[in-house]
């Protein structure tokens, strides 16, 4: 039989246990969810091509974020002429795993709302992927980034 002392030794371990264990299964699932490789070419427009899409607009960025080589932004619909739905797609190469990978850990400290958008980013290779909002065209040029 348990006394009062065993069962609050019990749970400060357990406590222990919880506090070293969580941050650190955080960082392995988070962690190299994709591995750094070069993709060559533009993934977001081969994936817009590949999903029927059209891309009506092409811009060059480059985001001011350590290791950042260089991105472009693309206006994307069903119909340049006459858009039912329409879509922003913002990329950006980065030059190592650990500067991309870094841009990431950046991305999930933002609360939505304060400084980071309501959308969603993709890891594609070297690449950030980030798709202001959530539709339909998002999920068709997702599945078509996974293949990749």
């Amino acid at each position: 039989m348990m006394n009062e002392k065993t069962e609050i030794a019990i749970a400060a371990i357990i406590l222990v246990a919880a506090i070293i264990l969580i941050p650190i299964g955080i960082a392995g699932f988070m962690h190299n969810a994709q591995p750094y490789r070069i993709i060559e070419g533009e993934p977001v427009k081969d994936a817009a091509i590949a999903a029927g899409l059209s891309v009506c607009s092409v811009s060059d960025t480059l985001s001011d974020l350590p290791g950042a080589a260089g991105g472009k932004t693309y206006v994307i619909s069903d119909n340049c002429a006459d858009p039912t739905e329409t879509i922003r797609v913002e990329t950006q190469a980065f030059d190592s795993e650990e500067s991309r990978d870094a841009a990431i850990k950046i991305y999930n400290s933002k609360t939505i709302g304060k400084l980071k958008g309501s959308g969603n980013l993709i890891v594609a290779g070297q690449y950030l992927v980030y798709i202001n909002g959530n539709s339909e065209l998002f999920g068709r040029i997702s599945n078509e980034l996974k293949k990749i």
